[in-house]
């Protein structure tokens, strides 16, 4: 499957989900809170679905990280706040934070008919203001203000500016208003894309479509890629896998026939001191082999030709594949990849990344 004629085009909408695996926290932030989703936890960490994002975002000839631009006010690289979540920088830490006392000014040196903003929000000193490109009002009344159960307080907000096709831009941002605000500007770019990642931990493919509109309907997808399956070998009959595969692919399909989903079926969950064990949260090698079958049997159908019994057209071919993590761990020695029975530790999500970026042709070094 292609992927390379959406990943590059302006506007495209990627959907990374799934279960735990989906995010990965672990090795990166312990389960100290109320952590379940994707984004309970700072927009930074590094494991592989938002350095994925990250990598995907950086995918733009113009994308110039926020400490590399030069503003008119007092500005510290970094977040600047007191959060006790880590990983509440965007970017590796790339991004600055301004203390404007009227205006905000910076020159963005490319040429281009629209420049993207990446703001982070904040739940500290939040502000609203307006924004001006080359003497032109383009966004009015832009607020700041984080919710803090999104990120922490301090997720994205990704804004297209339009602008007139020219060498250099200067951005300003006026009429600020709040007390002592903080401005912080992660980067600028380009190419819009929007990038959400909502997985959701402990959950089977029954919860995806239960919340099908919430998780998936309402982002308009042109890719998802979905991580599922772990828990429901532990929990459900691999025919129950299959019927509510079927079930949640026609919502998907009937809703965005064009979509392209690339499905991460989850490592081998065995217990290296006893690979026949099928308890306790292990499966071993051979169930994992039946239901990895079970997901690719359902998803090779789709891309063939459909299944008329589930609302989807026979004779259809639908934009499916399959990535088994399994194909890239060394199952002799889980504890290079592995930090528990299932969940990848920083090596593991190393190399799940750079598995993505070898399907999806981007470059590992920048």
């Amino acid at each position: 499957m292609n992927y390379s004629e959406f990943l590059n085009k302006d506007g495209a909408k990627i959907l990374i989900t799934g279960d735990s695996l989906s995010f990965n926290h672990y090795g990166y932030d312990p389960p100290i809170r109320n952590n379940n989703n994707a984004f309970d936890y700072g927009v930074g960490m590094q494991s592989w679905s938002f350095a994925l994002r990250d990598r995907l975002y950086f995918e733009d000839e113009n994308f110039i990280f926020g400490n590399k631009l030069n503003f008119n006010c007092k500005a510290t690289q970094g977040i600047d706040n007191d959060c006790k979540i880590p990983y509440t920088a965007a970017f590796g830490g790339k991004v600055m934070t301004l203390y404007p006392e009227k205006e905000v000014a910076f020159e963005v040196p490319f040429c281009s008919e629209q420049i993207v903003l990446y703001l982070q929000n904040r739940i500290d000193n939040p502000c609203v203001f307006d924004v001006v490109v080359d003497d032109k009002v383009v966004l009015t009344d832009v607020d700041t203000m984080g919710d803090e159960s999104f990120f922490a307080g301090y997720g994205l907000s990704v804004l297209p500016l339009p602008c007139d096709k020219k060498s250099n831009h200067t951005v300003k941002f006026l009429n600020i208003r709040g007390k002592n605000p903080k401005i912080t500007v992660a980067a600028v770019g380009s190419v819009y894309r929007e990038i959400t990642l909502n997985g959701r931990g402990g959950e089977k493919i029954r919860f995806f479509i239960e919340n099908f509109e919430e998780r998936i309907g309402k982002f308009n997808p042109d890719l998802i890629i979905i991580s599922l399956t772990a828990n429901d070998r532990i929990k459900i009959a691999p025919e129950a896998v299959r019927v509510n595969l079927l079930e949640m692919f026609s919502m998907i399909f009937g809703r965005f026939p064009k979509v392209k989903i690339l499905f991460l079926t989850p490592p081998n969950t065995h217990d290296p001191m006893d690979e026949g064990k099928d308890m306790g949260g292990f499966s071993s090698l051979i169930t994992a082999e039946t239901y990895n079958r079970a997901v690719e049997r359902v998803c090779a159908k789709l891309g063939d030709e459909g299944y008329n019994d589930f609302g989807l057209k026979s004779g259809a071919k639908h934009n499916i594949e399959v990535m088994r993590m399994s194909a890239l761990f060394d199952d002799n020695d889980v504890t290079s990849w592995r930090i528990d029975n299932v969940h990848l530790n920083p090596n593991g999500n190393q190399i799940l990344y750079n598995a993505l970026l070898d399907k999806f042709e981007l470059k590992k070094d920048l």
